[in-house]
């Protein structure tokens, strides 16, 4: 297998966890308004169970909470990518592409629609998860010498 074997596990170690993520979201955006509904009601009671009081509890009572939930899961797209990809712009173009992606098709989702906020708090997600991976393997550079 040699050098074509590893080669094959390099692009799978790459491509899968972000094909993970990347699923998960398309999974989200093409459900049913009830199922959405169902998954955005069971994530704010959550938050009202644990948070009684304070700034989470305060972004679970508000009318953009479903907006507000792009930003972790974009997050988590943001450390995904960069830790598979290894190179900052590359991973903030794979990030943006998939966030314009998944605004754009609800365009044509008859209950759903291009949302900018949506695609800002996308953005702002990624952004720090690109950022912190990025952080950490300075200050893991630093640290080495």
């Amino acid at each position: 297998m040699g050098r074509k074997g590893s080669k094959m596990k390099r692009i799978i170690a790459v491509v899968l966890p972000i094909l993970a993520v990347v699923g998960g979201i398309f999974f989200l955006t093409f459900q049913s308004p009830e199922d959405t509904w169902k998954v955005s009601n069971g994530v704010h009671e959550l938050i009202v169970k644990y948070f009684q009081e304070g700034f989470m509890r305060e972004i679970a009572d508000s009318q953009k909470f479903r907006t507000i939930l792009h930003g972790p899961l974009y997050f988590l797209l943001g450390i995904v990518v960069r830790i598979c990809v290894k190179r900052f712009w590359p991973a903030v173009g794979i990030c943006a592409a998939v966030g314009l992606e998944d605004e754009t098709i609800k365009i044509f989702l008859p209950t759903r629609e291009f949302d900018i906020i949506d695609f800002g708090v996308d953005i702002i997600g990624f952004m720090i998860g690109i950022g912190l991976v990025s952080l950490v393997g300075w200050i893991i550079n630093k640290l080495k010498g």
